[in-house]
């Protein structure tokens, strides 16, 4: 009886996890960091204005440690729209497992606006481009 209550409890925590982490594909740590990379390759016609990674959610930690990481980061870009929109489209189409959290886009000083974004990475690995 302890077994098999302790394997319905396993199955229901299973089912937790992929409820929450269905919209997302886990990334490696080439692939973290192939991102940031290529978020960090912007234009010259784009300045970086803030580009930082909060702390990392785990997600489903078990006794044995094991368990999925939330990494989010967020980043400000000023640019022109056309300039702005064809980069990140391009981040997108590169990065197709990334998910967008927020998009925030402000004109400050026509033609020049500021976007401001987060996404979110899963992974297996606490560290954001560590693991």
């Amino acid at each position: 009886r302890p077994l098999t209550q302790k394997i319905t409890r396993k199955q229901q925590r299973l089912q937790k996890i992929e409820a929450e982490t269905e919209r997302f594909t886990l990334l490696d740590k080439a692939e973290r960091q192939a991102f940031l990379g290529n978020a960090l390759n912007y234009p010259d016609s784009i300045s970086l204005l803030n580009l930082n990674s909060e702390s990392p959610v785990a997600i489903g930690e078990e006794k044995d440690n094991t368990s999925l990481y939330q990494h989010q980061v967020n980043a400000t870009y000023r640019g022109n729209y056309a300039s702005i929109e064809q980069f990140l489209a391009q981040l997108r189409q590169q990065h197709p497992s990334v998910q967008w959290l927020e998009f925030n886009y402000r004109v400050v000083d026509y033609p020049q606006a500021e976007v401001m974004l987060s996404w979110r990475l899963l992974s297996i690995d606490k560290e954001i481009i560590g693991g």
